[in-house]
């Protein structure tokens, strides 16, 4: 029994002893004088040296393969705490290596009790946990770079799900005027302006189920004190606690809207500027345009008014005729004699020609009539031309604000070109039609202009794939080829000084993009120019 027991033993020995040979953790036993009874291949390895070298030599006169003393030697010794305690100790350490990189190393301190429960022995378990350690760390800088980025952010970021904020930046908080803990307790609905509120709601819903990978829009919030803030938002869906959720960028461009409401005013007053400058250059020709329908009309009033007193002294007559029957007619019906009143009566309507003076007098009402309406179209449609653009676009038949548009400018024309009309079946396009009868005027104007003597402008329209097309062209002096790419910059004009603005035909480039429409030109001189115009239906 005896021998089977030393027998199991030595087994034992040979087994466990293969265990510690094979750990790849540095396995040290160290008693209590602290010399080293003990070790396994890992540890050899690591220190560089023979188990002769090491074994019976006390722990901290081993450099354990670092350029430092013994982590378990000195005042903070957890190796001395374990002999005392009794109690097991674990500790981490950083340690410079040999070749001058930095380690970490996991150490374990277990205490080897003998059969009174004492302990006899310590055995430290020490794993490199270098590459380990070294990817907290990169992960810890990593988490903390992107929170310094987000924190720092000059957008505001929030997660959005279920249309409640769940995240919120600082940059979002001073744009709200909430803090982060309020802002998670509000819905978004609140923070959006309700003008905008059905349209930004809608998209984010529509988003959030199919889980587009980006959108970006513009809108309006309030901010905590009712101001309105405008921010442009880019939103990509995101994996958020299980669900999906709606990883927001948030940009004020309060400040940018504001220079574009800015610009806004200014091109729209640069448009009325030249809309009166327009006005000024027709002005000689539509007053000489009114003062014709006006002149004939005045000379009809005036032959008017002496028919009226023609007529009036030949009525004057009948009624005193009439009153001379009444009174003197006898009782018993004979009527008196009135043979000289009649006589006196056809004399005066030999006189005035009463046949001729009433037929003239419906020529002249009907004459005059046409005169008015004359001046009433003109004056009209010098009201719709100098009037400001309206915000909002309307549906215009573009062949009446042609037809409008002529009428202004009809005397800068009439004694220039003979104009022809080829109108094709519009459809009705929503456009702002004011700053196209700008264009037109603008246009017509230069192809007057452009005629030395006596030619043609021909206006042309038709419908044609999805928009409306119009080319007015002209038999003018045309344009030198150098100029045509020049054509539409602003101020560049080939008119003499006081005679152009050098902003007609760039106000014009710029009122058919804002229709989202094309406009090109095309010129040889001497034989003319033609503009066409391409605006879309819709």
């Amino acid at each position: 029994k005896q021998k089977q027991a030393e027998e199991n033993l030595q087994q034992n020995e040979r087994y466990y002893r293969s265990i510690l040979k094979h750990m790849h953790e540095s396995i040290v036993v160290i008693d209590k004088d602290y010399q080293i009874t003990d070790v396994n291949n890992t540890f050899l390895t690591n220190v560089g040296c023979s188990r002769e070298k090491v074994i019976g030599h006390r722990c901290h006169e081993i450099s354990h393969g670092y350029n430092e003393p013994c982590h378990l030697h000195g005042e903070d010794c957890k190796l001395m705490e374990v002999f005392e305690t009794g109690e097991p100790r674990q500790c981490l350490h950083e340690h410079l290596g040999v070749n001058g990189a930095s380690l970490w190393v996991d150490i374990s301190l277990s205490p080897l009790r003998d059969d009174q429960n004492k302990v006899m022995h310590v055995i430290e378990s020490a794993r490199d946990v270098t590459k380990q350690k070294q990817a907290e760390e990169a992960l810890l800088q990593s988490e903390e770079k992107h929170r310094l980025l987000v924190a720092n952010a000059s957008d505001a970021i929030v997660i959005l799900q279920d249309e409640s904020i769940k995240f919120a930046n600082p940059k979002a908080e001073e744009i709200s005027g909430y803090s982060a803990e309020e802002l998670t307790q509000i819905s978004l609905v609140n923070l959006i302006h309700p003008e905008d509120r059905d349209m930004v709601l809608d998209r984010y819903q529509r988003k959030s189920k199919e889980e587009k990978l980006t959108d970006t829009y513009t809108f309006r919030i309030q901010n905590k004190t009712g101001q309105e803030v405008w921010v442009q938002l880019k939103t990509t869906f995101i994996p958020w606690e299980g669900k999906p959720a709606a990883l927001t960028f948030l940009r004020d461009i309060s400040e940018i809207k504001q220079v574009e409401e800015r610009e806004k005013q200014i091109k729209s007053q640069l448009l009325q500027s030249e809309k009166m400058a327009s006005i000024g250059q027709l002005a000689a020709g539509v007053a000489h345009e009114i003062n014709n329908p006006t002149g004939f009309v005045s000379s009809n009033l005036r032959t008017l008014a002496d028919y009226i007193k023609d007529i009036s002294g030949l009525s004057k007559e009948y009624r005193k005729l009439l009153a001379e029957l009444k009174q003197n007619s006898a009782p018993d019906g004979d009527l008196p004699d009135v043979s000289e009143q009649v006589k006196r009566i056809t004399d005066l309507e030999e006189e005035v020609d009463i046949d001729f003076l009433l037929n003239d007098i419906s020529e002249l009402i009907e004459e005059s009539r046409g005169g008015t309406e004359r001046i009433k179209k003109i004056v009209q449609d010098l009201k719709d031309f100098a009037h400001p653009g309206e915000d909002k676009p309307k549906f215009a038949d573009i062949n009446k604000n042609l037809d409008s548009t002529v009428n202004v400018v009809w005397n800068e024309i009439k004694y220039k070109a003979e104009v022809t009309k080829d109108y094709g079946d519009l459809p009705a396009i929503q456009c702002y039609p004011q700053l196209l009868n700008q264009v037109f005027v603008n246009i017509l104007v230069n192809a007057a202009q452009s005629i030395k003597e006596r030619g043609k402008i021909g206006i042309k329209t038709r419908a044609d794939n999805g928009y409306v097309e119009i080319k007015i062209s002209d038999t003018g002096s045309g344009i030198p080829k150098e100029n045509l790419a020049k054509i539409f910059d602003p101020f560049f004009t080939t008119k003499e000084v006081g005679k152009g603005t050098g902003l007609g035909m760039n106000v014009a480039y710029n009122i058919i993009k804002k229709h989202n429409g094309l406009i090109d030109v095309e010129s040889e001189v001497g034989k003319g120019t033609t503009f066409t115009i391409k605006i879309p239906v819709q």
